[in-house]
């Protein structure tokens, strides 16, 4: 049993446990009672440490990794959060019937942060789905959100600072209104290594640039 655990955490570190996950989950503002999705839920951490900073929100993880899939669900049955969350098998392209459109309060996702085609492909399947976007690209993440959230629902985001652009103009392509802004450094004066947004459907508030986050 110990030696399974250990490559579950290993395979869980490989495709996607990170800073990034955890920066994520703090960015995210439920309130108890909420409904929230999360897309590419990988092992399950981000959604875990949401649950278990709000206690009361209902989430759906969704993965199109079975095995990831697998493992997210014993996490979920040691830490005991109930009912209310839960890690679906799915693609964002197509999302199981029971994650119903315009159901959820708060949609959030690390998705994938690299083209096909910019770099080469990691070896391990696993590992590419993660990081490549093989299985949907930027705007199709952020289409999922929009079908997915409520009216005046709120959508994040963590990605690499180079497709701050496209990110804004895939926002406001697809309705949402960016909100939230905070950039992410690993000391001052650095330069930004990751960017987290928030941005609201059909909402009309001006984005704020919050000061930059110092890691270290």
């Amino acid at each position: 049993m110990e030696d399974e655990s250990n490559q579950e955490t290993a395979l869980c570190r490989e495709v996607g446990s990170s800073i990034d996950g955890r920066l994520l989950a703090d960015f995210v503002k439920p309130t108890s009672g909420e409904r929230l999705a999360e897309l590419g839920s990988g092992c399950g951490e981000v959604l875990l440490q949401v649950a278990t900073s709000t206690p009361g929100v209902h989430i759906d993880g969704l993965e199109i990794q079975k095995e990831l899939v697998e493992i997210a669900k014993k996490r979920l049955k040691k830490i005991h959060v109930g009912q209310n969350v839960r890690v679906l098998v799915g693609d964002i392209l197509a999302p199981p019937a029971t994650m119903q459109p315009e159901s959820y309060d708060h949609v959030f996702t690390n998705p994938p942060y690299f083209k096909v085609g910019e770099g080469r492909l990691p070896p391990d399947k696993k590992r590419a789905l993660a990081r490549f976007e093989q299985s949907g690209t930027l705007a199709d993440f952020i289409a999922c959100g929009v079908r997915l959230l409520r009216s005046r629902g709120f959508f994040y985001l963590v990605h690499r600072p180079e497709r701050k652009q496209e990110i804004f103009t895939e926002l406001n392509r697809a309705g949402l209104s960016p909100i939230r802004l905070l950039p992410v450094q690993n000391r001052i004066n650095t330069p930004t290594v990751l960017l987290l947004f928030a941005a609201q459907k059909g909402g009309k508030a001006s984005l704020v640039e919050e000061p930059p986050l110092i890691l270290n």
